[in-house]
């Protein structure tokens, strides 16, 4: 009996603990609801009239983000697979259709969000405010089985991300001033105006549309 005892405490010796790491997305279950919850309502059109949708985009913006670059490297892998192939045709329509590759390896992703949700309250945001930053810290977890359900409610604004992306230097300022949390970001833009030539300079118009969009949000 002392020899199984002593074999029984050695193997527990030797036994490494278990990762939390890896559970930690499953054991934060209830969080992952209100994450979802707050990202769908996010996508819907009355969103951004609510004063929690600046705080919600501030913490969805960066994972937005960290997609539209796998978006991107998925987009890369499939060109290069393309050339491989030997069809020069097939490779430059791969190029041509870069940023639209990762959307044909995830059908249907746009229409599994399904009806926006409700909008949460305030204590939901802020618990899926530090959920949604939390994964900024274990960006593996976000790739992981557990968030393949808010891989998809992600997607709409990964899509929006992209396009906006391809879009004309006046269409961007003007996608980021409807939302406080990204005026920096429109600053860099008109920052690179400044040194842009006339010929591509926005119109009159567009300024003055910047210019009402700013006096609204105050």
């Amino acid at each position: 009996m002392a020899k199984k005892k002593k074999g029984a405490q050695r193997q527990e010796a030797v036994t490494p603990p278990q990762s939390t790491q890896t559970s930690s997305v499953v054991e934060g279950g209830e969080d992952m609801a209100l994450a979802l919850k707050a990202v769908h309502w996010l996508t819907s059109p009355d969103a951004k009239k609510q004063a929690l949708f600046e705080a919600l985009l501030e913490a969805v913006r960066p994972l937005v983000l960290l997609r539209a670059a796998k978006y991107e490297v998925d987009a890369k892998e499939q060109q290069k697979a393309l050339v491989a192939a030997g069809n020069p045709a097939n490779a430059r329509a791969g190029a041509g259709l870069a940023s639209n590759a990762a959307s044909r390896k995830r059908p249907l992703e746009a229409s599994a969000v399904g009806p926006a949700a409700p909008q949460p309250s305030s204590e939901e945001v802020d618990k899926a405010v530090r959920y949604l930053r939390s994964l900024l810290i274990r960006p593996e977890e976000l790739l992981s089985k557990a968030c393949k359900s808010l891989r998809t409610a992600l997607h709409p604004l990964v899509e929006q991300h992209l396009h906006e992306e391809k879009a004309s230097p006046a269409f961007r300022i003007t996608s980021m001033l409807g939302q406080q949390a990204r005026w920096p970001e429109a600053l860099k833009v008109l920052n690179a105006l400044r040194e842009a030539e006339t010929g591509k300079k926005p119109k009159l118009g567009a300024y003055q549309r910047w210019v009402r969009e700013l006096n609204v949000a105050e």
